[in-house]
């Protein structure tokens, strides 16, 4: 039986509770990033929601639609979704990659 890691205390209230922060990170795994051109201010991916992305998918609670701990995935996602990061959020996605 292979261990899956629990979330962190507040992971999980964010989780549970279903904040903003929970639906932004489904909403990258799930590749579903509101791009509205009419919103006066856009949202980025920051590396906060990146990290909790990572969490919820390493305790397999979100699958999504890609695996952010997969090189080829990142990639695509960068290919076809790059403006969604901020340079910060991209740099957090490729960090794992960098040696």
């Amino acid at each position: 039986m292979s261990k899956v890691p629990l979330l962190g205390p507040q992971y999980l209230i964010e989780a549970l509770t279903h904040s903003q922060e929970y639906q932004l990170a489904c909403q990258l795994l799930w590749l579903n990033w509101n791009e509205d051109p009419n919103t006066l201010y856009r949202h980025h991916v920051e590396p906060t929601d990146v990290r909790f992305a990572r969490a919820l998918q390493a305790s397999q609670l979100v699958r999504g639609r890609l695996d952010l701990g997969n090189y080829r995935d990142v990639s695509q996602l960068l290919a076809h979704h790059g403006r969604w990061f901020s340079s910060n959020g991209r740099d957090e996605l490729l960090a794992p990659f960098l040696g």
